[in-house]
């Protein structure tokens, strides 16, 4: 049931399991993350939902519920970065958030093979103009 405070309460017994994250309150900049489950058992199936490739592609946004063998997730707020990323991640992470960079880079690309082709055919005519 949801409340008008924003709290949470949910009655799912020992099946349920649930990664959250959250900025830090404390220290901006800083992740919070907590795992929980019903059980010490179902803790281990949270845990290992982060080794399992098959199940970390289910594992994103704020909150992550586990009830039995469905994975579900959500994005409650806005997200922020920490860190860096090379420069080739960087690039891949932005051309697919912003898809209008694509297009400066496209015409950048563009421009620069024009200009190469312009002058290497102007010094290929100069080249036969001058053998006349």
């Amino acid at each position: 049931a949801f409340d008008f405070d924003g709290s949470t309460t949910i009655d799912a017994g020992e099946e349920l399991g649930a990664i959250m994250s959250f900025e830090s309150p404390l220290s901006s900049g800083k992740t919070v993350v907590v795992m929980t489950a019903g059980d010490s058992e179902r803790f281990g199936d949270v845990a290992e939902s982060l080794l399992d490739a098959g199940d970390r592609q289910f594992v994103r946004g704020d909150l992550v519920l586990l009830n039995g063998d469905e994975i579900n997730h959500y994005r409650l707020s806005d997200q922020y970065a920490v860190g860096s990323l090379p420069f080739w991640m960087w690039l891949r992470y932005t051309l697919s958030h912003q898809p209008w960079w694509l297009l400066v880079v496209i015409l950048l690309v563009a421009l620069l093979i024009a200009a190469a082709l312009y002058v290497v055919l102007r010094r290929m005519a100069a080249s036969r103009h001058a053998g006349n």
